[in-house]
């Protein structure tokens, strides 16, 4: 599956659970608990990385992805 159709099947509560945990991580120092948890909760999803700076990397893409996929609905 596409990175962008495991975007689209994201609900709008597993966007606010992605984006919660990529707001703690990004918010404290690298390497924190918080970015090990974001780490689990992209794989959760089915978005594996192997390191706390590609899951924020990662994070922040599906964030913009899925804002910018739910809001060309509307159009």
């Amino acid at each position: 599956m596409s990175f962008d159709n495991q975007v689209r099947q994201l609900t709008s509560a597993n966007i606010n659970e992605i984006e919660t945990h990529y707001y703690a991580a990004i918010e404290t120092e690298h390497g924190s608990g918080e970015h090990w948890i974001l780490m689990t909760v992209l794989d959760k999803y089915g978005f594996r990385t192997n390191s706390p700076t590609k899951a924020v990397e990662v994070a922040d893409q599906i964030i913009v992805l899925w804002y910018t996929l739910h809001s060309q609905k509307g159009t």
